[in-house]
């Protein structure tokens, strides 16, 4: 069962999905700063622009969340109920049609995740992304021409595990990571030196400063890339803040970003 890819945030019910700044300086993004040259680029901003809203939002209420309830296994939770009590049918290519998310968002309203993200747009990222952890874990799955759910795969002990692995293993990067793929396929290559820089450091770190060790050690861009260091921001590392792995600290306007891991994240990662 295929995925829709969600590169284009504009449309309806679709979307993709320093110097860095603080997470409460939208402007530091709008300027052009940075060449755009294409609608795809134009798309990442304005995906990144509502991400560091949404952040303002949940850094004060995620301050170390329990692995169990992190956002990611609500969130699967929430598909997975959703999917089970109404039958969806899937189109040609096996993708989920408009009315799911139509479904889906409502549904959401009266959830709290609706108000927890406070962006549709974003929201919907998640949920594509989340539906392609689903899916390679054998959770979801295609039944003639409709998506159906394996109870038998479901545990509320397991879920985690199974989600962070098809997260980190199984999943290819630019399934959900689909603004920059050649960087998505390169980063899953080089994850665990990400990974390993990140751990190497206690309390809270620039992240800024750790990602410009990464491009040091790895090539994978230039110091101090704007785009490169919000693709790792926007993708690679919300979802290990998804995961209850870390935290973003809350910071003044223009203030460097800062992230810190979790007590649980670090025994989790320095495991894998």
């Amino acid at each position: 069962m295929a995925i829709k890819q969600y590169n284009q945030p504009d449309k309806p019910l679709h979307g993709k999905h320093s110097i860095i700044h603080s997470r409460n300086s939208k402007s530091s993004l709008k300027r052009n700063d940075i060449p755009i040259n294409n609608s795809t680029s134009v798309a990442f901003f304005e995906s990144i622009n509502r991400y560091y809203g949404y952040l303002d939002y949940s850094e004060d209420n995620n301050t170390n969340p329990d692995m169990n309830q992190c956002f990611a296994v609500r969130l699967a939770f929430f598909l997975i109920d959703a999917i089970s009590y109404k039958k969806f049918m899937l189109d040609r290519q096996g993708c989920f049609r408009n009315n799911f998310y139509h479904y889906i968002i409502e549904k959401a309203s009266t959830s709290g995740l609706a108000e927890e993200i406070d962006d549709t747009e974003l929201l919907i990222i998640y949920i594509k992304q989340c539906l392609h952890m689903l899916k390679a874990s054998g959770i979801l799955r295609q039944v003639k021409a409709c998506a159906d759910i394996d109870r038998a795969a479901i545990s509320s002990k397991t879920i985690y595990y199974k989600l962070f692995n098809a997260f980190w293993n199984d999943l290819p990067w630019e399934d959900i990571f689909p603004s920059d793929t050649e960087s998505a396929r390169e980063l899953k290559i080089c994850k665990n030196i990400l990974k390993d820089l990140v751990l190497r450091h206690h309390g809270f770190i620039s992240l800024q400063s750790v990602t410009n060790e990464f491009f040091e050690m790895t090539g994978f861009s230039a110091p101090n890339d704007l785009l490169k260091i919000s693709f790792l921001d926007f993708y690679f590392f919300t979802w290990l803040m998804h995961f209850g792995m870390i935290r973003y600290f809350n910071e003044p306007n223009y203030a460097p970003v800062r992230i810190a891991v979790t007590d649980k994240g670090r025994i989790f990662l320095n495991s894998i």
